[in-house]
């Protein structure tokens, strides 16, 4: 075997991702929060990059003379960003969040008020401690007597103090003793009501009244009424409040959408953005020539974040164009509305990759007139085939309806539930029926059944 030593050349074409090229990415993935976040950060590192609240005075900068020296370095011919109406911006839920309080703190505020002794506060908040999000108080008496020292008969009477408070029902053991709270501060008083509440609430929810009425020696209506008053009761009474981890994350949307004159707008949330502008004292930095490549190398950098934030809204505005355009019949119908959308077909729409659509879409936000929706939600799979074929979310929300408004004493099996969607003309498979059905908690046709 014959070695040769020689030099060769090679063309090749080579995709190298710049730091500028990562962030840029990582930008469209950013929520409102966190774009917010960055451009603090880039303030703090970048001398050049300002913020003002209100509009500055046109006197302050020689704005013609700082637009063409930005031309003649071929960047962007503006230098601020940022709504110049921070005000209609403003989210109805921003301005509420100062009133929130989370179950916890309602639960200790109403400790507080009470008439307690010091001990007895300390075991309240160890047990206000131990309830979850839901309101249920999911400790052992033992336990939590010997990790705080106290007697189990003192956390007992504190559990039934607590178990006073609102919201009703919270403090509960279990489900039964939750539903007799709130029984109990109604002024209920049949002791048929708390026997069916204690023992018999697996029956109840199979609507299974013909059994319970023999049992029990009554009639099928007067089991049925016991069964509507349980039902109305909040089986979660602490979901009504945020829990802490919630209220954290509170969401702010990325995107409005609002009914105008032609059709639907859509506008970027830039209620919290920061107006970013150049200092103008660096502008008597460059014309008397001082420190000008220092000075370059930040103003390029601050060209840069603003170029950028700037394409991101404007990549947000038309994603969300696209999905809005193809989803209105969303917002008059509700979920029934819903169309087949997949990621790629807004890709095409908006004219950019698939890839920056699935980052603009994930974690964000869009507020339209029917409530707040993450813009994922629109994305539904196609099970008619076909670009007029039904989504998926479409066919839960007429399985909702349909066993909303069926014959309680003749309600519809799975098979027929699948034959009336055949006669819309969307065939579905009974398996797929029961598949969307248990996805939203809607029990079978036998447990759905009343007799009588």
């Amino acid at each position: 075997m014959k070695l040769e030593f020689g030099l060769k050349l090679e063309q090749k074409q080579k995709l190298v991702m710049t730091q500028q090229l990562r962030q840029a990415i990582e930008l469209l993935q950013f929520n409102q929060l966190e774009l917010v976040d960055f451009i603090n950060q880039e303030m703090d590192t970048n001398p050049l990059l300002e913020m003002k609240e209100t509009e500055r005075e046109t006197g302050e900068l020689d704005v013609e003379d700082w637009k063409e020296y930005l031309r003649s370095n071929d960047q962007a011919d503006y230098v601020n960003f940022g709504s110049e109406q921070r005000g209609e911006d403003s989210s109805p839920f921003e301005s509420r969040h100062a009133a929130i309080v989370t179950l916890k703190e309602l639960l200790r505020k109403q400790l507080y008020c009470s008439k307690l002794k010091e001990d007895q506060v300390r075991i309240g908040e160890a047990i206000i401690e131990r309830i979850d999000s839901q309101g249920y108080f999911k400790s052992d008496f033992a336990d939590l007597a010997f990790q705080i020292h106290a007697y189990e008969e003192e956390v007992e009477i504190l559990l039934y103090i607590i178990q006073s408070f609102d919201p009703v029902g919270v403090g509960a053991r279990n489900l039964a003793e939750c539903i007799e709270l709130q029984l109990r501060d109604r002024g209920i008083q049949q002791t048929l009501v708390y026997k069916i509440v204690e023992e018999e609430l697996a029956l109840i929810a199979e609507h299974r009244y013909d059994v319970l009425a023999k049992k029990y020696d009554a009639q099928e209506d007067e089991i049925e009424a016991i069964a509507e008053l349980i039902q109305s009761c909040n089986p979660k009474p602490g979901s009504v409040y945020p829990s802490e981890d919630e209220l954290v994350r509170y969401i702010r949307p990325d995107v409005y959408v609002t009914r105008g004159e032609e059709g639907y707008e859509i506008r970027a949330n830039e209620s919290l953005m920061p107006r970013l502008y150049v200092s103008p004292k660096i502008q008597a930095m460059l014309k008397s020539g001082e420190e000008a490549e220092f000075v370059k190398a930040y103003l390029d950098r601050a060209l840069w974040v603003v170029k950028m934030i700037e394409q991101r809204r404007q990549t947000v505005i038309r994603i969300a164009g696209a999905i809005v355009d193809v989803q209105e019949a969303f917002f008059i119908e509700g979920d029934k509305g819903l169309r087949p959308l997949t990621m790629k077909q807004v890709a095409e729409e908006a004219d950019v990759h698939e890839s920056t659509v699935s980052r603009v879409v994930n974690g964000k936000y869009m507020q339209t007139p029917v409530g707040l929706y993450e813009m994922k939600y629109f994305f539904t799979t196609n099970l008619g085939g076909g670009e007029s074929g039904v989504s998926s979310k479409s066919v839960q929300a007429l399985i909702r309806e349909m066993t909303e408004q069926e014959d309680k004493k003749k309600p519809l099996s799975d098979q027929k539930i699948a034959e009336e969607m055949t006669k819309r003309e969307i065939k579905v498979s009974r398996r797929t029926v029961a598949k969307y059905r248990e996805e939203l908690g809607i029990l079978s046709s036998a447990k759905r059944k009343r007799r009588g």
